[in-house]
């Protein structure tokens, strides 16, 4: 596929099914792209846009005390019982 929307396009239907398009095989592609014409299918996106998982998952980590921080060096993982702390 060489126009770029219609890659874009292909791209986010396969996010769905949880793979790349590149590389997926053709019958993965068909699958997804049959469903579409199901008499009951409907895209669906969250409320306030795909912006709102990762704020959703900001929001569950932060609940149990952890933080995000972006762009920083990490030089090490400090792990306690099976877990990291730090």
């Amino acid at each position: 596929v060489t126009v770029p929307f219609l890659r874009n396009f292909i791209d986010t239907m396969c996010i769905f099914c949880g793979f790349p398009a590149k590389g997926a095989m053709t019958a993965h592609m068909l699958y997804i792209l049959e469903r579409f014409f199901e008499e009951s299918a409907c895209y669906s996106v969250p409320i306030g846009g795909t912006c709102e998982l990762g704020n959703t998952l900001v929001r569950g980590l932060e609940k149990f005390g952890g933080k995000l921080q972006m762009n920083a060096h990490v030089d090490e993982i400090l792990v306690e019982d099976g877990r990291a702390v730090g």
